[in-house]
């Protein structure tokens, strides 16, 4: 049970004080002076309780939490980089445009995920950690991970399911690729996505 943050110790103390010591002001004000402390201990208290929550920690206190249940903020080989190449790859630019790419010089690089981002991450991962692999948890992980209200799973054939997530996005989205290689789905099964406006 979360406890009351709202208390004025010093108050709280004088108001218990008997009543032939009411109007002495100088023993009040000492009452109020023993009793601040308590008062910022309470909202220390109050601010630790609220910024180490899932929804309340931001920055390193939120990789604290997501190294707890085994994410990391960087996404690896998330962000391509740009080189001389051809339309059809991912970060392709023409003659003079972009640099050449230097012999075993990577094509991408990490991508460090925002607080948002992350915070869904987490709680896909926590789902992902109690997870039998049950249409259930496919449903509640999509909707996490993706942060959408609507989610729809389909069998298409032996072993293989659909999964029509209510949102578009980029038709290459190498942040959402990478999340789906953590759907909670049980042994043999396939996934596959698609995201589009569900009605």
């Amino acid at each position: 049970m979360r406890p009351d943050f709202k208390i004025d110790y010093g108050q709280a103390a004088w108001d218990k004080t008997l009543r032939q010591h009411y109007g002495d002001d100088q023993l009040e004000a000492v009452y109020r002076a023993i009793h601040e402390p308590s008062n910022s201990l309470q909202q220390m208290f109050k601010d630790l309780l609220d910024k180490t929550t899932l929804d309340g920690a931001q920055g390193a206190t939120l990789d604290l939490v997501a190294s707890k249940v085994g994410v990391s903020r960087a996404v690896p080989k998330a962000v391509f980089l740009p080189f001389f190449g051809y339309r059809q790859q991912p970060s392709g630019r023409g003659y003079g445009i972009a640099r050449y790419r230097n012999i075993g010089e990577g094509f991408s690089d990490a991508y460090l995920l925002p607080d948002d981002q992350l915070r869904a991450f987490i709680r896909a991962k926590i789902i992902i950690n109690n997870s039998h692999g049950l249409l259930e948890d496919l449903i509640e992980f999509s909707k996490a991970i993706f942060r959408v209200e609507k989610v729809k799973v389909e069998r298409t054939g032996v072993r293989q399911v659909l999964i029509t997530v209510g949102k578009v996005v980029e038709e290459f989205d190498p942040v959402n690729d990478y999340f789906k290689s953590f759907v909670p789905v049980a042994a043999g099964i396939t996934a596959t996505f698609e995201f589009r406006e569900l009605p």
